[in-house]
């Protein structure tokens, strides 16, 4: 199994919405992520589709590219989904998957995103994170399992109960 490189202090995670987009409107917390990357030490960038509120985010193409241009950022060490939703399987077969195992990061997800992972992990023996997208890590304080997601992915959290 391929293991990406552990996180850092100051690891760019880039977030996209491969399924569903975040609506803003509704969802007022969703900002509070970011400061609360931040207060770990990580920088985000988001793609584009992350505040559509639209179920999916954008047509196929524009996710995929979305999700694409993540992993062509050699600066991205992580790829993280901004919440569930549905249709991520029209991307299925537009994600440059040679272009990951050459250059492997973390993606994490859950719900729909799962096909992604799945895909990821199976057949190109990339680790996965089936977990939180990044609207969970808007709550404050942070649930302790969500600062331990992180700290796992830095290499500090070996023991998990």
């Amino acid at each position: 199994m391929i293991y990406p490189t552990l996180l850092h202090n100051d690891s760019l995670i880039g977030i996209t919405a491969p399924s569903s987009g975040v609506d803003i409107n509704k969802d007022t917390a969703f900002d509070n992520y970011k400061a609360n990357l931040n207060s770990i030490g990580f920088r985000t960038i988001e793609t584009s589709n992350v505040r559509t509120g639209l179920t999916p985010s954008s047509p196929a193409e524009i996710r995929a590219n979305e999700f694409n241009s993540l992993i062509y950022n050699s600066e991205v060490d992580m790829i993280l989904c901004a919440k569930g939703g549905d249709l991520l399987f029209e991307i299925l077969d537009k994600v440059d998957y040679q272009a990951l195992k050459a250059n492997p990061k973390w993606v994490q997800g859950y719900s729909d995103p799962t096909s992604l992972l799945y895909a990821i992990t199976t057949k190109y023996d990339i680790a996965t994170v089936y977990g939180n997208g990044a609207g969970a890590y808007s709550m404050s304080p942070m649930h302790v399992s969500l600062l331990n997601s992180m700290h796992m992915l830095m290499g500090k959290l070996n023991i998990q109960h």
